[in-house]
């Protein structure tokens, strides 16, 4: 069952930037995780947990106070 919470700070950041590589075009996305170890100092099992969340809630706007999650 699908359902929404409120994104961490951590998260809100790493989803900004992430929009923003996007929109850079530096890189494919599916190759962002070096991005997110660098750059958040971060594992990177961790960076592709935020990248896969990101992935599945993209939205153009930048608007990640909600994300949906499976239970």
């Amino acid at each position: 069952m699908e359902q929404t919470r409120k994104t961490t700070q951590i998260e809100k950041d790493v989803f900004k930037y992430l929009n923003e590589l996007r929109d850079s075009g530096i890189t494919s996305m599916y190759a962002a995780t070096p991005f997110i170890v660098d750059d958040f100092n971060i594992q990177k099992s961790e960076a592709r947990i935020f990248l896969s969340i990101w992935m599945e809630n993209y939205r153009q706007d930048g608007n990640y106070e909600e994300i949906k999650f499976n239970s």
